[in-house]
């Protein structure tokens, strides 16, 4: 396990102007990892293996904005980009659409995966702290039914893999629901093709009691020059957010702990 406290306590006294400092810490605490084991929840074990699975499949970071604990959930931006793009200056994004007017219904109960998604993103931090602007979301400004066929148009196939930075599939399913009302079906890739990053992020890494394995307080300590490190709340932003913290992971899998870590991005 990752001791992390000092390095915690670092982050929460730092400002704009110490960002070096913390990124010197950051890296003198992993230049003394030798290696960070595999979970048995987040399949990331595909990712590493990526080029050894049969006709070396495509893994795309998503994220969603919206109210995924709904039944049937609302989605207001989804956003896909290709992961090994990010060791690239010019990225590829899969899709980035913002939805106007999203559908949704109050008249279904919410199924217990998606009542422990909301509960887990309510115990993180003040309610204020998940409030994001509608009209600030980058994307192309679409209704749900151009969006389902920018995401179905978009090549992304069920043979694809996703990486996501939450505890369930609630992104996924949220895509499939959109899909489906736009009579779409088996687009997505399947559950066992999703891989939840955060457990193994949470299973190497040491945090102190209270304090949640987020995308915006992990990526800023692990990346703190880096200017996307003080924005989040787009769909687009916390997928590159997310897949700079795969490459990232995939450092450390594989021994590589001393490596630059601005570098990775």
């Amino acid at each position: 396990m990752l001791g992390w406290t000092g390095l915690q306590q670092r982050s929460q006294e730092t400002d704009r102007r110490q960002t070096s400092t913390l990124k010197y810490d950051a890296l003198n605490v992993l230049k003394n990892l030798h290696f960070w084991a595999l979970d048995k929840s987040s399949l990331f074990e595909l990712f590493l293996n990526r080029t050894r699975l049969p006709n070396i499949p495509r893994f795309f970071a998503l994220d969603l904005e919206g109210h995924l604990s709904k039944d049937p959930p609302v989605v207001e931006q989804a956003a896909a980009i290709n992961v090994d793009s990010m060791k690239e200056k010019d990225y590829q994004f899969l899709f980035n659409v913002n939805i106007n007017n999203p559908q949704h219904l109050n008249n279904k109960t919410e199924s217990q995966e998606t009542r422990d998604f909301g509960q887990t993103l309510l115990g993180f931090g003040k309610s204020s702290y998940w409030h994001y602007n509608k009209d600030a979301l980058s994307g192309i400004r679409v209704d749900p039914t151009q969006a389902a066929t920018l995401i179905k148009e978009s090549g992304i196939t069920c043979d694809d893999y996703i990486i996501v930075w939450h505890k369930t599939r609630a992104d996924v399913t949220a895509l499939r629901h959109i899909l489906s009302e736009a009579g779409f079906h088996g687009v997505m890739p399947p559950d066992d093709h999703i891989i939840r990053l955060n457990y193994l992020f949470r299973h190497n890494v040491e945090l102190p009691k209270g304090v949640k394995c987020g995308l915006e307080f992990l990526f800023s300590t692990f990346f703190p020059t880096h200017p996307l490190r003080l924005s989040h709340h787009d769909a687009l932003i916390d997928s590159k957010k997310a897949a700079l913290m795969a490459l990232l992971a995939e450092k450390l899998c594989k021994g590589e702990g001393t490596a630059d870590l601005h570098g990775t991005g």
